[in-house]
């Protein structure tokens, strides 16, 4: 900017002109222009404009859940009614107790009792030597060692089993292929013929092949069951078993085989 009067350069500050005096003319201020919003053009003049409406703000609600209730009537929390107890679950869980007592005690008391049968390493066996043979008897039987027969029998007489040692091996291949002699063997033991012999077979028991069949006397007075095992070559075993009842029972050929399984020659 200049003097008007001079053309001397001027200030925006100044007020007179520094050269020759002349008061300096001060520029007009105008207000700022406003923008004004531009208006929508329509294409249809009918048409009336849409006035959007402003987004109203929910209000903001207290969360209430994270405040600690308070007691009502200034009364402290120590003195508000407590929850009064189940008296049926009391009675439950004391009957449960009872029983887990009631239930050990017994089951103690069976194995007190039966200790004297049980071992680590499976049933306790009394080692029974008959004919120079050595035979594994549980000790829960009673046992007998006869002249020619070993005796191996229940506490209770329900059963008994008899251990007898044959002079004449067995081949039970040959028995086996040849029915005649199966036959003829198995009718040695009809003494008298007052025996009946009957279901003759060749069949492994307990991994041990042997002969096994029924006898029944005449009168019905006694009835066994009955099985050969060769031993060696010079000698079988013949093995018979009863029951006080007279029934046929073939589970106690399954079971002196329990006692023969493992015995030895001296």
């Amino acid at each position: 900017m200049n003097c008007k009067n001079c053309g001397f350069p001027l200030e925006t500050t100044d007020r007179f002109c520094k050269n020759c005096g002349t008061p300096v003319d001060q520029p007009v201020q105008t207000p700022p222009i406003m923008e004004q919003p531009s208006q929508p053009v329509w294409n249809n003049p009918a048409q009336e404009p849409v006035i959007e409406q402003p987004t109203q703000t929910p209000p903001i609600m207290n969360d209430y859940s994270q405040q600690t209730p308070q007691p009502s009537n200034n009364q402290p929390f120590d003195n508000m009614p407590s929850k009064k107890s189940n008296p049926l679950g009391t009675i439950l869980i004391i009957l449960l107790i009872l029983g887990f007592l009631v239930g050990g005690y017994f089951g103690v008391k069976y194995l007190l009792t039966n200790v004297s049968n049980l071992s680590l390493f499976g049933e306790k066996t009394t080692d029974v030597v008959f004919n120079d043979y050595t035979f594994k008897v549980p000790t829960k039987y009673n046992y007998e060692v006869g002249t020619d027969t070993l005796f191996v029998g229940d506490k209770d007489n329900t059963w008994n089993i008899g251990f007898m040692i044959m002079d004449d091996s067995v081949d039970i291949d040959l028995m086996e292929e040849n029915s005649a002699l199966l036959e003829a063997l198995v009718a040695l033991f009809a003494y008298d013929e007052n025996v009946d012999i009957d279901d003759v077979e060749i069949e492994t028991i307990n991994e041990i092949e042997m002969i096994t069949f029924k006898a029944s006397e005449i009168d019905n007075s006694e009835t066994i069951v009955a099985a050969i095992i060769p031993i060696d070559s010079e000698n079988s075993l013949y093995i018979y078993a009863g029951r006080s009842d007279k029934e046929y029972d073939t589970s106690l050929i399954l079971e002196a085989t329990n006692m023969v399984e493992h015995f030895v020659a001296k």
